[in-house]
């Protein structure tokens, strides 16, 4: 059995970004909603100016309404706009073709009326200022685009012929309960409860998100300088043009100030969320306290702890728009598919500590004598394993363990991430075909449909895992479908 992954990550990565400002826009706008409730309920105000330039805003356009319409209007609006985005974002991860054909055209429909509504504005705005005007022509650009760009990359993604790499992004059967499964929609840490320092790392990993989320928020509306424009048309013709445009001068460059802030803060708040996970590292022995004993063995040779996989081949927008590492460390991405679901647990490299680790899988450091030891009662005990396989002694002999020990029916075999050359590929493969010939699993001419990046064996069959690409996502989706793999 052969399953190719290729094509259904490049489509992945065609929306890519939308997928990750999806998760910052969901908790900006479950905060937004928060606040809003505080505002119009409990007439708490001034916690957050967006939140006050939008009510102001609203009940300029419904002046003519009582306050209990208002403020219906001001919750509905936003609640509709969370209800959207989260539809919008399961709708990818989980390919429902017919809603993202109905969501193109729902796309394409408020492209058009907005456009209808800021071509209106066109002679109105060119009087505020050539600051003012120059920020809005862009804004209006870059919003024409990435509509447009997100109309063709959903129906691109309606017509995928293989949905596994979607599934990868957030699959519902690798997480345990609602809370997990928010966490994980979000990227947050999933067990923020199991230690004091999982909690603390739970805490600066939300406050990164909604740094992020409110920098990209701001980042991507300008500043909402087309929300601004619509109540200046309100306001001006009360107020006068000439007052109006100072007001408007001084707005753009006010924008401008903080769109150059929230670049500063999309890395920050991106350092602060990649980094939060460091703080809750712990040993094997604390993890598997709190996991009933269930986990995942994770073996490699210790040099495969340095190896970055490949930077994904992104279109142009997602390069522009999805500002996150995507050049990361195996192990990581491995942990980040099972945090949440079971732990994964590794030895640690002789002479590193818990605070010099290199990834996040839970590590024991043992001496050199006794790691096989170790491994022998840890690949009993695992629920799955991982094996990276390359042609170092410690890696054949593990693998020759683990065949031995009739374990292969619960292992994921990868090829190790330099295996992308064919030279290191076909050299991995002449040496771990004769161990798997001599324990009865693969007979001795056995030969792969291709290159795989990865196989493993369900009820006695080999499937082997096909993807060109050898990226981040790849190893990631691999993962999933291998632990999900004849889960309902």
């Amino acid at each position: 059995m052969v399953l190719v992954q290729t094509e259904s990550e490049k489509r992945m990565h065609r929306v890519l970004y939308l997928l990750r400002f999806l998760r910052a826009t969901i908790l900006h706008y479950v905060f937004f909603v928060a606040l809003v409730f505080m505002n119009v309920g409990l007439g708490i105000s001034g916690l957050y100016s967006p939140v006050d330039q939008y009510i102001d805003t609203m009940k300029l356009f419904l002046a003519a309404l009582s306050d209990y319409y208002i403020h219906f209007f001001l919750v509905a609006v936003v609640v509709f706009a969370t209800a959207f985005f989260v539809i919008l974002y399961f709708s990818i991860i989980h390919v429902w073709k017919w809603a993202l054909r109905m969501l193109v055209v729902a796309t394409i429909v408020i492209m058009v009326a907005n456009a209808f509504v800021y071509i209106a504005q066109v002679s109105f705005v060119v009087e505020l200022g050539l600051v003012f005007a120059g920020l809005y022509f862009f804004a209006l650009a870059i919003t024409t685009w990435v509509f447009l760009d997100i109309a063709i990359g959903l129906w691109s993604v309606a017509g995928t012929p293989e949905v596994s790499a979607f599934r990868a992004t957030l699959d519902s059967r690798l997480t345990r309960g609602l809370w997990g499964l928010l966490n994980k929609a979000l990227d947050l840490p999933r067990t923020p409860l199991q230690s004091w320092p999982a909690l603390a790392a739970y805490g600066l990993s939300l406050v990164g998100m909604l740094g992020l989320a409110e920098s990209l928020s701001y980042l991507l509306t300008f500043g909402n300088i087309l929300s601004k424009t619509s109540a200046y048309s309100l306001t001006c013709p009360v107020d006068g043009m000439e007052q109006c445009m100072d007001r408007s001068e001084s707005a753009a460059f006010e924008t401008l100030l903080w769109l150059a802030l929230s670049v500063m803060g999309i890395k920050l708040s991106l350092a602060l969320h990649a980094n939060a996970k460091k703080l809750s590292a712990s040993s094997v022995r604390d993890i598997l306290k709190n996991s009933g004993k269930r986990y995942i063995l994770y073996l490699r040779s210790f040099g495969s702890d340095d190896i970055r996989l490949p930077r994904p081949r992104l279109p142009l927008i997602s390069r522009i728009m999805a500002p996150f590492r995507f050049k990361s460390l195996a192990e990581e991405e491995f942990f980040d598919v099972v945090d949440g679901y079971m732990p994964l647990i590794a030895i640690g490299r002789p002479g590193d500590g818990q605070e010099t680790a290199v990834g996040v899988a839970y590590r024991e450091y043992l001496p050199d004598d006794s790691w096989k030891a170790y491994i022998t009662d840890k690949v009993v005990q695992a629920d799955k394993i991982v094996l990276v396989l390359n042609t170092t002694e410690g890696v054949l002999w593990e693998l020759s363990f683990l065949l031995g020990m009739g374990a292969s029916s619960k292992a994921l075999f990868f090829f190790d991430p330099r295996a992308k050359n064919k030279g290191t590929w076909l050299r991995i493969k002449d040496a771990i075909i004769p161990i798997f010939a001599r324990f009865g699993v693969l007979p001795p001419d056995f030969s792969f449909h291709g290159n795989a990046i990865a196989f493993f064996f369900s009820k006695g069959t080999l499937v082997e895992i096909e993807n060109s690409n050898w990226s981040v996502s790849s190893y990631r989706t691999a993962l999933s479908t291998f632990l999900t793999h004849g889960l309902k």
